[in-house]
């Protein structure tokens, strides 16, 4: 998962921190390829929130 489509997932910067449980200053800090443990969480917390159901289309998130 990219940076910049967790924060569409969530719809900011400050909602992805959040989600995450995280300061927002490391979202600034993340590269743009997020590493495994920061895309699990973010996975993690879209289907916890109900902003994702766990399937993938095409190898990409389906937001519903």
């Amino acid at each position: 998962m990219t940076k910049a489509e967790a924060i569409q997932l969530f719809g900011s910067k400050q909602a992805l921190a959040e989600a995450l449980g995280v300061h927002r200053s490391l979202i600034s800090k993340l590269p743009e390829q997020l590493p495994t443990k920061y895309s699990d969480r973010a996975t993690g917390a879209a289907i916890r929130l109900g902003r994702v159901t766990p399937r993938l289309v095409a190898g990409t998130w389906r937001l519903d």
